[in-house]
């Protein structure tokens, strides 16, 4: 079972902008939806909101310290630890995904990025090909600490890659 994060950055490491994207990149939207699906997603409150509902055909676990109220669909955990462990327990309950794997995934937001950096397996990383003004980043890809296993380019709309990180044990 791995803990993974999911994001797509800028060069200058930029992944948001008064809590949304700042762009748009439909392509990316589709590898998140193909790579996440059948997994247990976890996000920070502020994702969730900037998402609006939980995302479909996946065990959506929002993290938050706060008691909310949250639409079916949704879990709330009130630590890193309680939702991996939420996840975990999914995996157990649901078998494993069409790919044969249990991946967990974080996918955001910056804090989150932050905090769960020293527990995570992999990086899925959409690495947008230019400088993008913003208020939220990732931190930069540590490649003493994680290997690049593959990366893909494309260059329309724009040039970005798809590439997949491990750490480095």
């Amino acid at each position: 079972m791995g803990i993974c994060h999911i994001v797509a950055a800028s060069k200058n490491w930029v992944i948001g902008l008064d809590g949304k994207m700042p762009w748009h990149l439909s392509e990316d939207l589709k590898y998140f939806k193909k790579t996440t699906l059948g997994c247990p997603v976890i996000m920070g409150r502020k994702t969730f909101d900037s998402i609006g509902k939980p995302l479909p055909g996946r065990f959506n676990v929002i993290l938050s310290r706060s008691d909310l109220k949250l639409p079916e669909g949704c879990t709330l955990a009130k630590s890193l630890e309680e939702a991996v462990q939420l996840a975990e327990s999914w995996w157990e309950k649901n078998g494993q995904n069409s790919s044969g794997e249990q991946n967990i995934f974080i996918i955001g937001g910056g804090d989150l990025y932050k905090s769960s950096l020293q527990r995570i397996d992999r990086i899925y990383l959409t690495a947008i090909d230019r400088e993008i003004e913003g208020d939220t980043h990732y931190p930069a890809v540590d490649e003493f600490q994680f290997k690049l296993l593959k990366s893909e380019t494309h260059d329309v709309p724009e040039r970005f890659s798809f590439q997949v990180y491990e750490r480095i044990h």
